[in-house]
């Protein structure tokens, strides 16, 4: 099976937002590609930087995919990935299409009731409940009950599987956040300014430093409870530890880093706030 994991940027006419893909296309990916699966990443803003009359629906014909995966993490972004998907769905009627995300998480039932062409949401983590699906689906099978963290429609009926799907750093240790060879022109998307909303960054001279950059957690979660903060949902909802996170294990966060460094990268910037007893892992 062809399986695309597809990234929709909320672009206007003067701004280019949600540039930064979430880490977790990139772990999904890799582990479908370990379990035999045919996997590209395409970024639809930077195709569009490249050429401008790239055509997604073309892309996705000409290369043979039977499923298609959008992330829908930031909230911003939600118009723009449904209506994307409703272009792909009345296009592709026979393609399957999966969200995920924060977002898609907090809302899916919303999208399946108001989306019909979105065929399913995975709630959570993704990468074990994607490949069950991906398997469901290539068997021909199409029993879906048991798939963890799955919402899915079945005869005008919304079903909600269990959230019992929940990775650890153990889960991730052979799993790589930095394999760039499956993304359709990471060159061009590592050498880009991709973050949009630090206007000043131009007048203060630091823009290039936003360059040839690898944005990287060392973890999953948050020791904090804001609740403003989609990492509070996420960790309540969605890592099954009392504790909220973890730390990948050391190991794996430096072949990470030295799998990025391979594809020219010279500044890693972190957004995770670990715990504060765990100073010597920074």
């Amino acid at each position: 099976m062809n399986i695309l994991l597809l990234h929709i940027p909320q672009i206007t006419e003067d701004k280019k937002e949600i540039m930064v893909m979430p880490m977790g296309i990139f772990s999904i990916a890799d582990y479908l590609f370990q379990n035999g699966y045919n996997v590209e990443i395409i970024h639809q803003g930077i195709e569009k930087i490249i050429n401008p009359d790239f055509d997604i629906i073309r892309h996705i014909e000409r290369g043979k995919f039977n499923v298609v995966c959008v992330d829908l993490h930031w909230a911003k972004q939600t118009r723009y990935v449904l209506q994307q998907l409703r272009e792909i769905k009345k296009r592709l009627p026979s393609l399957y299409t999966v969200v995920g995300g924060i977002t898609a998480t907090f809302f899916a039932n919303d999208i399946l009731e108001q989306t019909r062409e979105v065929d399913f949401v995975i709630r959570g983590e993704g990468e074990y409940p994607l490949l069950r699906l991906l398997e469901e689906i290539k068997s021909g099978k199409h029993r879906y009950d048991s798939i963890p963290n799955l919402t899915y429609r079945f005869n005008e009926s919304i079903y909600n599987n269990n959230i019992s799907f929940f990775t650890d750093d153990k889960f991730y240790q052979k799993i790589s956040h930095s394999n760039f060879s499956l993304l359709r022109n990471y060159s061009k998307y590592l050498s880009e300014f991709l973050y949009a909303d630090f206007d000043t960054s131009k007048e203060l001279g630091i823009r290039d430093s936003y360059k040839n950059t690898f944005y990287y957690n060392p973890g999953k979660g948050c020791p904090y409870n804001c609740i403003y903060c989609g990492s509070y949902f996420y960790k309540k909802e969605c890592i099954g530890k009392k504790k909220g996170y973890f730390f990948f294990d050391i190991n794996k966060a430096v072949s990470d880093i030295k799998g990025a460094v391979k594809y020219g990268i010279d500044t890693i910037r972190i957004s995770f706030d670990p715990d504060r007893s765990r100073d010597y892992y920074i």
